[in-house]
């Protein structure tokens, strides 16, 4: 059964069977409408509920009918639209029945669990509105105006160029999400908004810049084409890809390489605790970009030697220090040789390339390598969970951009196979990343450390994250 209720409209605005005046909302306080116009607007309801009531007036033979269940003489019509309680009663006996309908003509009212199904249908289908707010407050650097002391919206628009009320609304819908403070007429930092500062020890303000550049940004517009053929939505519009635009564009690039720094920090912390690196005298980190990760690592492990290899144009600016141990080698790890190392390091690499491509990454490596060496692989791992994970996010961002994936734990070791190594161990992070260990097929040499003939000691290690189930 559905409550079907029918409002009827008088000439000039909307008329309910509650409002004393029949035809405006004024209950007991008389129509403010007055003159002419409200007499009309009345007097046509009044006629016109006159006229509906009489049609459901059932006579009895003795000159009495029944409306709302009331049994009345036809001539206490009038009053009976004068007087508000027996007024609604007919409105309601009208308007508001209760009329059954089947399952084909009308869908069912959703249950408690349907409607928050329907909420979260909703929030995720406009949740970009809120992601692109986030993305044009970092560019604007509204976070680093807000400073220390809370400032006002004009001060703050002032300070940005924008205007004043359309920054208010966009600073109003990230507040409601928990980003940034709106308190005595003035805009407070919070934990969040303090991420956005470029001064923050882990600031995220070059990341957040980074995933609303224009470039980054439309090309999910083209997700279908992913969908449709396998390929990056990115190199639809971009013939080369990702990384090809970014060395032709040297303001995208700067961006880029300011967000993959920042990220680092978050991702050093959580690893260098769980594994000791100071075992291996070599360490070459592959594809290591400015060499945030590798230099961490020589900071704590002092005697070992740290080769960082990137493409000529990524480590064209990097300078090792005074004393430091770092050895910057430009190169392309489809085309030329490795350095010689004890031990190979990949921080979110892998996940940038298909299969095909990873292969042919890891197969250099593992075609350049000592028997003795390991690889260090650190990328995010798809659990087997059906719940969130911030992974399940980052693979359709990889699939849109640079056009690769991210993994499970089992899709690595079968990529691993195919590249005549094999999954060593996964180190446990505290962080949304994990750590692998692979070792290589060495037949014929220093035996079976993994349980299976026909593998040196060489290895892969996986460092995997325990909070990756946060959204980040």
């Amino acid at each position: 059964m559905v409550t079907w209720c029918f409002i009827g409209e008088s000439s000039h605005r909307e008329l309910r069977a509650e409002e004393s005046c029949i035809g405006h909302a004024n209950s007991g306080a008389g129509c403010s409408e007055g003159g002419l116009v409200c007499s009309l607007a009345c007097t046509t309801t009044l006629l016109v509920l006159m006229t509906l009531c009489s049609a459901f007036i059932e006579p009895n033979g003795t000159g009495r009918g029944t409306v709302a269940g009331q049994r009345f003489p036809r001539r206490m019509l009038p009053e009976l639209l004068t007087t508000k309680d027996k007024r609604m009663r007919i409105w309601n006996s009208l308007f508001c029945q209760e009329i059954p309908m089947t399952a084909s003509t009308v869908p069912s009212m959703p249950a408690a669990s349907q409607s928050f199904a329907n909420i979260q249908v909703m929030q995720l289908t406009t949740a970009y509105w809120t992601s692109r707010c986030v993305h044009v407050v970092a560019e604007l650097g509204v976070a680093d105006h807000i400073g220390d002391l809370p400032q006002s919206t004009e001060s703050l628009a002032k300070a940005s160029g924008i205007r004043p009320d359309a920054l208010h609304r966009v600073l109003r819908l990230l507040a409601s999400v928990g980003i940034f403070e709106w308190k005595d007429n003035a805009w407070h930092h919070n934990e969040a908004s303090r991420f956005l500062r470029s001064d923050h020890p882990a600031s995220l303000r070059d990341y957040v810049r980074m995933l609303g550049l224009p470039v980054f940004w439309s090309a999910f517009e083209e997700l279908e084409h992913s969908l449709r053929t396998g390929e990056s939505a990115f190199a639809k519009r971009h013939a080369g890809g990702v990384f090809t635009y970014l060395a032709e564009h040297s303001e995208e690039c700067h961006i880029f390489d300011a967000a993959m720094s920042s990220k680092s920090h978050r991702d050093i912390a959580a690893i260098l605790p769980v594994y000791d690196f100071s075992q291996f005298a070599t360490i070459s980190d592959i594809a290591g970009g400015r060499g945030h990760l590798l230099r961490a690592i020589l900071r704590t492990s002092p005697t070992t030697q740290g080769i960082l290899f990137d493409q000529p144009h990524v480590v064209a600016e990097v300078v090792p220090e005074r004393g430091e141990k770092l050895e910057v080698v430009s190169g392309d790890f489809f085309s030329d040789c490795m350095p010689r190392a004890d031990a190979y390091l990949l921080m979110n690499i892998i996940h940038d390339w298909r299969d095909a491509d990873s292969i042919k990454i890891l197969s250099a490596i593992r075609r350049d390598m000592p028997p003795h060496a390991r690889v260090l692989l650190i990328e995010t791992v798809v659990p087997s969970t059906p719940g969130p994970h911030l992974s399940k996010e980052l693979d359709i961002a990889m699939m849109v951009l640079p056009g690769g994936k991210e993994r499970t734990e089992e899709e690595y070791a079968e990529l691993a196979a195919k590249c005549f190594l094999r999954l060593k161990r996964v180190v446990e992070t505290m962080g949304p990343i994990p750590f692998w260990s692979w070792s290589p097929f060495n037949q014929g040499t220093k035996g079976d450390i993994l349980g299976a003939p026909g593998f040196g000691d060489s290895e892969l290690w996986l460092f995997k994250s325990v909070i990756g189930g946060l959204r980040l």
